[in-house]
């Protein structure tokens, strides 16, 4: 019977699963799979597909395909998964059963999935997601011991787009959407997402108890990863946050339950301020534009985000604007004029 085990790291605080068996019972060997810094409901969901998979191998059943997706959306939220990644996945797997009705789930191919994706202009990113998607099924399928064709394999993903540079908003902007929030609920989750860079899930998560006033520390840890997160609340966040202190429960009440509500909430809130509209991640990059804009280094802005110490993720989050490619391209100048006079 395999078992989760679970490693925090003293000098990054970063947390990581593995799940271990024992080969040939007692006294045999104590084999390991690494899952890597996930969260330990992710870890439990990995435990309970391996599970299902030991149980059922010998033995697969052909199943109708639209009763295997409905029972992978049961189990995602039975493994504590958000109504978000649910209702991501439902919507990448519902065209498939639409489009491929008369089809056995066994009998689902490569070529059936070329052509159902060259009748739809999918952005690469979108087409990148469903693939994501529906990998996991087909690998759920096999866990649990139904036959799915794995239609999803050899196929080569669209290259991902550059970062879009209007997906960070300028200095100015910030201040603009700030000031439209105040007095409007969603100010703290704004506020806390412009200036200390929390995710959304982070935001739906996040407790008064996680918040010292008096310290000026945020500590918890990061919802996608488990990550310690320590970040130091700044003159504008805590004006903000006292405005909304409560005893207990949660800093962003009343947010929507569902992530397209909530993200029709913030355009609302976007076109008050006259601003472009962009999503809860838009506002974690706007942070991390304006922490390198004013001095501050990779590492720093990494470790605020909570990625991993050392990764490159972190320059994704990094963006530039007419402006201050103007002062480098000056700056460069500068430099050479002052060799020249010497």
């Amino acid at each position: 019977m395999p078992w989760l085990r679970s490693r925090t790291e003293r000098s990054s605080g970063i947390t990581t699963w593995s799940i271990e068996w024992r080969e040939g019972g007692r006294g045999g060997k104590v084999r390991a799979r690494q899952l890597g810094a996930v969260t330990e409901k992710e870890a439990e969901f990995e435990l309970a597909a391996m599970q299902a998979g030991k149980t059922t191998r010998r033995e697969k059943r052909t199943i109708d395909a639209r009763r295997a997706v409905d029972e992978y959306l049961r189990h995602l939220k039975a493994s504590g998964r958000r109504d978000g990644t649910i209702e991501r996945d439902a919507d990448k797997l519902n065209p498939l059963l639409d489009a491929w009705t008369e089809t056995l789930l066994s009998n689902w191919s490569r070529s059936m999935l070329e052509g159902f994706l060259n009748d739809r202009e999918w952005a690469p990113y979108r087409v990148r997601n469903a693939l994501g998607v529906y990998r996991r099924f087909v690998k759920w399928c096999d866990a649990v011991g139904y036959v799915c064709g794995d239609f999803v394999a050899g196929f080569k993903p669209p290259r991902a787009r550059p970062a879009n540079e209007r997906e960070a908003l300028t200095a100015e902007q910030a201040r603009k959407l700030l000031d439209a929030a105040r007095g409007h609920y969603l100010e703290a989750p704004v506020a806390l997402a412009l200036l200390s860079g929390l995710s959304r899930a982070d935001l739906r998560a996040i407790t008064w108890k996680e918040v010292d006033l008096k310290a000026g520390l945020i500590t918890r840890p990061r919802h996608k990863t488990g990550t310690r997160l320590r970040l130091p609340i700044s003159a504008p966040l805590q004006e903000v946050l006292a405005r909304h202190r409560q005893r207990s429960g949660r800093v962003c009440r009343r947010l929507p339950a569902s992530d397209s509500s909530l993200y029709k909430a913030l355009h609302r809130l976007c076109d008050r301020a006259g601003v472009p509209r962009g999503g809860w991640h838009q506002l974690r990059h706007t942070a991390a534009t304006l922490l390198a804009a004013a001095g501050t280094d990779v590492a720093t802005i990494g470790r605020i985000l909570g990625h991993r110490p050392g990764s490159v993720v972190t320059l994704r989050y990094l963006h530039t604007d007419d402006d201050r490619l103007r002062q480098a391209a000056d700056a460069v100048a500068q430099a050479v004029k002052r060799a020249s006079v010497r």
